[in-house]
Protein backbone atom coordinates (compact mmCIF):
# COMPACT_ATOMS: atom_id res chain seq x y z
CA UNK A 1 0.00 0.00 0.00
CA UNK A 2 2.75 2.42 -0.90
CA UNK A 3 0.27 4.83 -2.46
CA UNK A 4 -1.01 5.86 0.99
CA UNK A 5 2.45 6.71 2.31
CA UNK A 6 2.73 10.35 3.47
CA UNK A 7 5.60 11.10 1.10
CA UNK A 8 4.01 9.40 -1.93
CA UNK A 9 4.28 12.48 -4.08
CA UNK A 10 8.09 12.41 -3.81
CA UNK A 11 8.65 8.72 -4.58
CA UNK A 12 8.17 6.51 -7.60
CA UNK A 13 8.10 2.72 -7.71
CA UNK A 14 11.32 1.48 -9.28
CA UNK A 15 11.12 -2.29 -8.75
CA UNK A 16 9.43 -5.08 -6.81
CA UNK A 17 11.20 -8.14 -5.40
CA UNK A 18 10.02 -11.43 -3.96
CA UNK A 19 13.31 -11.67 -2.08
CA UNK A 20 13.97 -8.96 0.53
CA UNK A 21 17.68 -9.74 0.27
CA UNK A 22 17.75 -8.78 -3.42
CA UNK A 23 15.80 -5.62 -2.62
CA UNK A 24 18.23 -4.69 0.16
CA UNK A 25 21.27 -5.27 -2.07
CA UNK A 26 19.96 -3.08 -4.86
CA UNK A 27 18.76 -0.43 -2.39
CA UNK A 28 22.25 -0.36 -0.88
CA UNK A 29 23.77 0.07 -4.32
CA UNK A 30 21.49 3.01 -5.07
CA UNK A 31 22.22 4.56 -1.67
CA UNK A 32 25.95 4.23 -2.27
CA UNK A 33 25.43 6.19 -5.50
CA UNK A 34 23.70 8.95 -3.53
CA UNK A 35 20.10 8.14 -4.45
CA UNK A 36 17.44 8.39 -1.77
CA UNK A 37 15.52 5.09 -1.53
CA UNK A 38 12.72 3.57 0.51
CA UNK A 39 11.84 -0.12 0.92
CA UNK A 40 8.22 -0.93 1.67
CA UNK A 41 6.76 -4.22 2.94
CA UNK A 42 10.26 -5.54 3.61
CA UNK A 43 9.45 -6.60 7.17
CA UNK A 44 6.25 -8.36 6.11
CA UNK A 45 8.15 -10.48 3.60
CA UNK A 46 11.03 -11.17 6.04
CA UNK A 47 8.58 -12.38 8.69
CA UNK A 48 6.48 -14.55 6.42
CA UNK A 49 7.79 -15.40 2.96
CA UNK A 50 4.40 -16.85 2.02
CA UNK A 51 2.96 -13.33 2.02
CA UNK A 52 5.47 -12.08 -0.55
CA UNK A 53 3.19 -12.43 -3.54
CA UNK A 54 0.08 -11.44 -1.60
CA UNK A 55 1.52 -8.03 -0.71
CA UNK A 56 3.30 -7.58 -4.04
CA UNK A 57 6.76 -8.28 -2.67
CA UNK A 58 9.23 -5.75 -1.40
CA UNK A 59 8.83 -2.43 -3.18
CA UNK A 60 11.86 -0.28 -3.97
CA UNK A 61 10.90 3.38 -4.18
CA UNK A 62 13.19 6.17 -5.28
CA UNK A 63 12.87 9.92 -5.38
CA UNK A 64 11.02 10.91 -8.55
CA UNK A 65 13.75 13.36 -9.50
CA UNK A 66 16.33 10.56 -9.52
CA UNK A 67 14.21 7.84 -11.18
CA UNK A 68 15.97 7.77 -14.56
CA UNK A 69 19.41 7.80 -12.94
CA UNK A 70 18.37 4.93 -10.65
CA UNK A 71 17.08 2.94 -13.63
CA UNK A 72 20.41 3.44 -15.41
CA UNK A 73 22.38 2.33 -12.35
CA UNK A 74 20.29 -0.83 -11.93
CA UNK A 75 20.61 -1.58 -15.66
CA UNK A 76 24.40 -1.28 -15.32
CA UNK A 77 24.30 -3.52 -12.23
CA UNK A 78 22.32 -6.20 -14.04
CA UNK A 79 24.69 -5.93 -16.98
CA UNK A 80 27.62 -6.65 -14.63
CA UNK A 81 29.32 -3.27 -14.54
CA UNK A 82 29.76 -3.39 -10.76
CA UNK A 83 31.62 -6.72 -10.69
CA UNK A 84 35.07 -7.17 -9.13
CA UNK A 85 37.94 -9.51 -9.96
CA UNK A 86 40.01 -11.68 -7.61
CA UNK A 87 42.18 -8.73 -6.53
CA UNK A 88 39.14 -6.67 -5.51
CA UNK A 89 39.53 -4.28 -8.43
CA UNK A 90 36.64 -3.40 -10.74
CA UNK A 91 36.35 -6.11 -13.36
CA UNK A 92 36.37 -5.26 -17.03
CA UNK A 93 33.00 -6.18 -18.44
CA UNK A 94 32.84 -7.96 -21.72
CA UNK A 95 29.74 -8.62 -23.75
CA UNK A 96 28.20 -12.02 -23.21
CA UNK A 97 29.30 -14.45 -25.91
CA UNK A 98 26.59 -15.59 -28.25
CA UNK A 99 26.19 -19.33 -27.99
CA UNK A 100 24.48 -21.52 -30.50
CA UNK A 101 23.39 -25.10 -30.09
CA UNK A 102 25.62 -27.61 -31.80
CA UNK A 103 24.48 -30.72 -33.63
CA UNK A 104 25.34 -32.83 -30.58
CA UNK A 105 22.99 -30.73 -28.45
CA UNK A 106 20.10 -31.41 -30.78
CA UNK A 107 20.93 -35.13 -30.84
CA UNK A 108 21.00 -35.21 -27.03
CA UNK A 109 17.70 -33.35 -26.80
CA UNK A 110 16.16 -35.75 -29.29
CA UNK A 111 17.48 -38.75 -27.39
CA UNK A 112 16.08 -37.47 -24.09
CA UNK A 113 12.74 -36.75 -25.75
CA UNK A 114 12.66 -40.25 -27.24
CA UNK A 115 13.34 -41.85 -23.84
CA UNK A 116 10.71 -39.69 -22.20
CA UNK A 117 8.18 -40.51 -24.91
CA UNK A 118 8.92 -44.22 -24.70
CA UNK A 119 8.72 -44.43 -20.90
CA UNK A 120 5.90 -41.93 -20.63
CA UNK A 121 3.69 -43.94 -22.96
CA UNK A 122 4.77 -47.47 -22.11
CA UNK A 123 4.43 -47.34 -18.34
CA UNK A 124 0.76 -46.23 -18.19
CA UNK A 125 -0.25 -48.84 -20.79
CA UNK A 126 1.62 -51.55 -18.91
CA UNK A 127 -0.19 -50.59 -15.70
CA UNK A 128 -3.53 -50.59 -17.53
CA UNK A 129 -2.76 -54.01 -19.02
CA UNK A 130 -1.89 -55.32 -15.56
CA UNK A 131 -5.19 -54.02 -14.08
CA UNK A 132 -7.23 -55.49 -16.94
CA UNK A 133 -5.44 -58.81 -16.53
CA UNK A 134 -6.34 -58.89 -12.81
CA UNK A 135 -10.00 -58.07 -13.53
CA UNK A 136 -10.31 -61.00 -15.95
CA UNK A 137 -9.03 -63.50 -13.39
Amino acid sequence: MWNIHPTRSRYALLAQYLSPLDARIEAGLLQSEGIEVMLLDENIVWNNQMYAQAVGGVKLLVNQDELTRAQEILADYHHGDFGINEEGEPAATEPEPVTENSKEDYVNIGFVFLIFLTLGLAIPFKALHHRLKEKTK
